[in-house]
């Protein structure tokens, strides 16, 4: 599979360039009816385009199993993507004085390679997806919640077991083209389900614990005549990496106070004139080795929200968020003073959000695991919030801020920024919308959804 997954991969590179090729030797036609015979004299710039392009289309996710998301994901991606890549080839080709291209050409090529990328994916998306919906069969508790989105144009939900033996027993089970599986599954059953993927070749879709997270970063090594897992513990604390880092999060978020500058004093004199009460408030959080400290948001509530009902997580159209609020939540500028923590040392720019102790208590008596999420320091972006939205529930964010934590390095900090960017643009990851998981005495029937209220 994994082989099978690296040649996928391969071919959309392929593609990709050939799409950005054909793109580019068009636009050097064009530009010499406009009266431009430069442009074939930059290959060098074409080269340095063509890879960065390449670049970060991966790092947008978009050699990853792309086609099982929404299109406009993919649309995003891809122009996010093409503008970070025409950004960084201006400025190599100011600090390496590459033979540049006047503007209009430039911004040309830039559009019609995006403009073309959009519809080689487009064409596939569309047809990839009239296939045929993929059969799944969900296999948990019946507190295991299936998302609404199986019930979208791709996956049909054809029924679901509580136990790996009344799947075995389902006739229809059989026939499944993917197996989503639950948590409270035992290991050994899922050995049965793995083994039944191996034989059928059909998917299977485990939701991971701990024990999965750590073995999905092992490397195998060899003790005599013996294959083993290695599973040393994480690197985020080793000195090298916690100096690059720290390094990043000084350049970074001291550039971005100054950019934002403006602002941030706008805010500063917006926020006391809507609503009565300072712009700023700060709030105890726990970071990392559990430490307390402070950390500041630009005020999105009316002052002291929480009064009369004591720590609450706020909700959406939450009556207590004042107009000024509700915008600034939106595209996140209430996060901008978080920016001044990561340069004192106490949160970094990337990591698992810092909560308050009161939470921090209910979440870890029901997961013992949540305690691990104070390894490293808490970030103003993470794994999590790029993957899931505000409506995500507490479980689902920590597994990914484990996985966060058992990986993490630059190149992901990296990636996690960009898509950050993808975040904020996307209004139901940034607001967040209802979560809507489909009744737990359910099987199939998309009629007969659970909707509840996001959580911020």
């Amino acid at each position: 599979m994994k082989g099978q997954s690296r040649l996928v991969r391969m071919v959309w590179c392929l593609v990709d360039s050939a799409v950005i090729a054909i793109s580019y030797f068009a636009t050097e036609k064009i530009s010499k009816l406009w009266g431009y015979a430069g442009l074939e004299e930059t290959e060098i710039l074409f080269v340095l385009s063509l890879l960065l392009s390449i670049l970060t289309i991966q790092l947008f996710g978009l050699y990853g199993n792309w086609l099982r998301k929404p299109f406009g994901y993919v649309i995003t991606s891809l122009v996010l993507a093409m503008i970070t890549s025409a950004s960084i080839t201006g400025f190599l080709e100011l600090f390496l004085s590459i033979r540049s291209i006047p503007l209009n050409l430039y911004l040309l090529i830039l559009l019609s390679q995006s403009g073309l990328l959009m519809m080689v994916r487009f064409v596939l998306w569309k047809s990839y997806r009239k296939l045929g919906k993929e059969k799944v069969w969900v296999i948990g508790s019946s507190h295991f919640s299936v998302p609404a989105s199986l019930f979208n144009d791709w996956y049909r939900v054809i029924g679901r077991s509580t136990s790996v033996e009344g799947w075995r027993n389902n006739t229809e089970a059989q026939e499944a083209d993917v197996l989503l599986v639950g948590p409270d599954i035992i290991q050994s059953e899922k050995s049965v389900l793995m083994k039944w993927g191996m034989e059928k070749k059909r998917e299977v879709l485990v939701v991971p614990e701990l024990y999965e997270l750590l073995i999905k970063r092992s490397v195998v090594e060899q003790l005599e005549d013996r294959m083993v897992f290695s599973i040393k513990p994480e690197a985020t604390n080793h000195k090298g990496n916690e100096f690059l880092k720290r390094s990043m999060d000084l350049i970074l978020s001291s550039s971005i106070i100054l950019f934002s500058l403006p602002i941030q004093l706008l805010l500063f004199i917006l926020i006391p004139l809507t609503s009565p009460g300072p712009a700023l408030y700060k709030q105890e959080r726990i970071g990392k080795n559990g430490r307390t400290f402070f950390i500041y948001k630009f005020r999105s509530m009316i002052t002291d929200a929480e009064k009369l009902t004591g720590p609450i997580l706020a909700s959406k159209k939450d009556p207590r968020i004042t107009t000024l609020g509700s915008w600034m939540r939106a595209v996140r500028l209430d996060e901008l003073p978080q920016l001044y923590n990561v340069l004192f040392g106490t949160m970094s720019l990337v990591g698992p959000r810092p909560e308050r102790e009161f939470f921090i208590k209910q979440f870890s008596s029901q997961y013992p695991d949540y305690k691990y999420r104070h390894i490293v320091k808490p970030g103003i972006t993470g794994l999590a919030q790029v993957m899931g939205n505000y409506t995500t529930s507490p479980v689902e964010k920590l597994r990914f801020d484990l996985m966060y934590i058992n990986n993490c390095n630059l190149w992901i900090d990296l990636k996690i920024m960009l898509l950050t960017v993808q975040v904020l643009l996307h209004k139901e990851q940034a607001e967040g919308l209802r979560n809507e998981t489909v009744n737990q005495h359910d099987n199939s029937d998309p009629k007969r959804i659970k909707r509840n209220r996001a959580v911020h």
